[in-house]
């Protein structure tokens, strides 16, 4: 088999999966308690009681094609509800920005999730994988707060920080991918594209040398 058969090939398989690639900015991180957060009624986590402020979604192929438009959601939540159930470093952070926001939008999460979810059954492919940066934090609310978005995805997960830890390891600083850590939705998904095409451009062999070892 040709080299460029062997490609095809992979690349057409790989054209059968979904890969979302999501971020939620929430109101505190997933594995909170009641021990460092009080007001987080026991026996809830993070993940239970804080409430998820922003959602972005971008859909993909295996090969990282983008197949569907990107969505994004700001949750509607009443000023004072989020004063009252987000963690100290989440109020002091978007008290004066994404807070206001959530206050003035006007979709719900339950909603919210529900179309990302309704947009994973219609590309249709068997299999749909969450894609992001310590991605195990969204996997959390997901879990707990959207479940039809739930019941669309593979239980493996795609976490580009385990790439980042592993490069880091292995080559130091050369590894290094800079981002902004902005904490908004829509920038920080596509920071985690980029950092995902960055390793796998640098660090992994391409489908061309592996067919041609293959031979």
């Amino acid at each position: 088999m040709l080299v460029q058969e062997i490609i095809a090939t992979w690349s057409n398989q790989a054209a059968t999966k979904t890969v979302v690639l999501l971020d939620a900015e929430t109101g505190g991180l997933n594995d909170a308690t009641n021990a460092t957060d009080p007001n987080i009624p026991p026996p809830l986590t993070g993940a239970q009681f804080y409430p998820v402020l922003e959602l972005t979604a971008r859909f993909f192929d295996g090969n990282l094609v983008e197949i569907r438009q990107p969505m994004t959601f700001v949750i509607h939540h009443p000023l004072d509800d989020l004063h009252q159930q987000c963690s100290k470093w989440s109020i002091e952070k978007f008290k004066d920005t994404l807070f206001l926001e959530c206050e003035h939008a006007d979709i719900s999460l339950e909603d919210a999730q529900k179309m990302i979810a309704e947009t994973v059954k219609e590309i249709g492919h068997q299999e749909a994988y969450l894609l992001g940066n310590s991605v195990s934090l969204d996997k959390a609310f997901i879990t707990h707060q959207m479940k039809d978005l739930h019941a669309c995805l593979h239980y493996r997960i795609i976490d580009v920080s385990t790439l980042k830890t592993l490069f880091g390891f292995l080559f130091g600083e050369h590894a290094n991918f800079k981002k902004s850590e902005s904490h908004r939705t829509e920038q920080d998904v596509e920071e985690t594209l980029g950092e995902l095409r960055y390793y796998l451009n640098n660090f992994i062999k391409s489908r061309e040398v592996v067919a041609r070892e293959v031979i």
